[in-house]
């Protein structure tokens, strides 16, 4: 028999390297054995991850929406960024933060969502598919399938971009409004884009989970020291903000093409993929050059949006759940 047991040892290593690592024992022949470094994430399907993705989300939409709606308007309509900033400061802080609603339940359940299916999906492979899947092939899939999980908020994000086109603010007074006037269309309406989103989302959880923790290893160690949270949260944000960044710009004109079907009109035909994109290609006089209009912002904005939730999803596991479970393996001691 190839594989004789396989089982995870939830203890932590004090190296820095592995200070949020377990691991997972495979003995194949004899003594020997084989290590697997997995994140803590990979092996609970603790309600933590749901919370500390939830609350990570909240606190990344309130300091990144203002950038994302500047970005929004240069997908939209091929703006330049001044001109863009200029329409934005046109209207007024009283409508800087108009369409937040939908964002800030779309993207704290989305990456709620996000975290948490990802451990559950790959618990779930690793106890029942071991025998017939590469352990790194379980990994992507796991992360594919959260991915694929969270377009179930595709309909937040057609609200979301319809309050924020400017050429529909007398449309919608608010979120409840918006989803109102779609439910007349039907429930197709809804979900415009969901083939954009799933295409997105997928590869680019894949990406994420596969290199934030590499990244981070990869940084300079504070040898023989137990490193700080500060320390770690610098890390966790370095490593995340990377990441974020080399995602969304190459994905960056799949999201121009989810824009456009995201912000056609409640009755309007349906368009796919193919035909936003063409279309969006002859719009902007056959350039390519401006499909990639916005990018620049949009590298800047995802640097810092990533980091953020990154840094903060990590953060709050080590403040309200690795603390708790430490007291707890001292209570039972």
């Amino acid at each position: 028999m190839n594989i004789l047991n396989y089982k995870n040892d939830h203890q932590e290593s004090h190296h820095p390297h592995n200070s949020t690592n377990t691991t997972t024992n495979i003995a194949i022949t004899g003594n020997s054995v084989t290590q697997i470094d997995h994140h803590p994430i990979i092996d609970s399907c603790q309600l933590s991850d749901y919370l500390c993705g939830f609350g990570a989300a909240i606190v990344n939409v309130y300091a990144t929406f203002p950038i994302n709606k500047l970005i929004f308007r240069q997908m939209l309509h091929g703006q330049s960024v001044r001109k863009a900033t200029a329409t934005l400061r046109s209207e007024g802080i009283g409508r800087l933060y108009r369409g937040i609603a939908p964002p800030l339940i779309q993207r704290s359940i989305t990456l709620s969502i996000m975290f948490g299916t990802f451990g559950t999906y790959h618990s779930l492979l690793d106890h029942y598919a071991d025998q017939i899947m590469p352990s790194y092939a379980r990994f992507c899939l796991s992360a594919f399938l959260a991915g694929s999980t969270e377009a179930i908020m595709c309909p937040l994000e057609r609200v979301q971009m319809l309050l924020q086109d400017d050429r529909l603010h007398n449309r919608y007074a608010n979120t409840v409004d918006a989803f109102k006037k779609l439910h007349i269309h039907g429930i197709k309406e809804y979900y415009r884009g969901l083939t954009a989103i799933i295409l997105r989302n997928g590869p680019s959880n894949i990406l994420f989970f596969t290199f934030r923790n590499k990244i981070k290893n990869h940084l300079p160690q504070n040898m023989g020291h137990h490193e700080s949270y500060m320390t770690e949260m610098i890390k966790d944000f370095i490593s995340g903000s990377i990441v974020g960044a080399l995602i969304s710009t190459l994905f960056y004109p799949l999201n121009v093409v989810r824009t456009r079907m995201q912000t056609q009109s409640p009755g309007a035909k349906h368009l796919n993929i193919f035909e936003a994109a063409i279309d969006i290609y002859n719009q902007r006089d056959r350039n390519l050059r401006r499909i990639f209009r916005g990018v620049h912002i949009n590298y800047s904005r995802s640097f810092l949006s990533w980091g953020i939730v990154n840094a903060c999803y990590e953060l709050f596991h080590k403040l309200f759940f690795l603390t708790n479970q430490h007291n707890d393996d001292h209570n039972d001691r």
